[in-house]
């Protein structure tokens, strides 16, 4: 992907993630987003790293500013800069995973794959997905998880939530509404 679009992509996932915060904490190389409505979702309560960071102190400035959750997730958006926290993190006991953004420069597709819906309209496929999912979660993190989509309309002027159905009009996979970019790592404490 070019530089000035990865630029670009970059930016508006630091800013959907700072406008969609209800609290945000700067910190070194990035900040960190609170939401206490949903305080067992990970993506509304995370640290996000959208400039230089010091990889070997990352771990400690995820704990001091995420220790009072259940859960880390730390968000580099820029790849190298990612790459150069794998191993601190990794020896932190953080997981390293990597999110993948694609960019279509070509003309709109013509076919309607999907539809417009309201919140409520994907709330009981999100729900079936999550309990899927977490088999073992109870039902307050089932809620945050679910619940949290209404977060997203802050974090862009235009949001939308699509949904697709088969022809007997049921949902064939449940929606899906991950966003992220560059390398994430996620621990979770035992």
């Amino acid at each position: 992907m070019p530089n000035p679009e990865l630029q670009r992509i970059n930016a508006f996932l630091s800013g959907f993630a700072r406008r969609q915060a209800g609290h945000i904490v700067d910190l070194p190389g990035g900040f960190a987003v609170y939401d206490d409505a949903y305080a067992h979702s990970r993506a509304n309560n995370q640290v996000v790293i959208d400039a230089v960071v010091d990889a070997e102190a990352l771990p400690a400035l995820a704990e001091e500013a995420l220790g009072h959750l259940p859960h880390r997730l730390i968000s580099v958006l820029d790849h190298a800069g990612g790459m150069a926290c794998v191993g601190p993190l990794v020896r932190a006991a953080y997981t390293h995973s990597t999110h993948l953004v694609m960019l279509h420069a070509g003309p709109a597709p013509t076919s309607k794959p999907a539809d417009e819906v309201d919140l409520d309209a994907i709330r009981a496929p999100l729900t079936r997905r999550r309990r899927r999912l977490l088999p073992d979660v109870d039902n307050e993190v089932v809620r945050h998880l679910v619940d949290r989509h209404e977060a997203r309309r802050g974090g862009a002027e235009i949001v939308r939530f699509l949904g697709a159905r088969t022809e007997e009009g049921r949902s064939p996979h449940g929606p899906t509404s991950t966003w992220t970019q560059g390398p994430a790592w996620r621990r979770s404490r035992i």
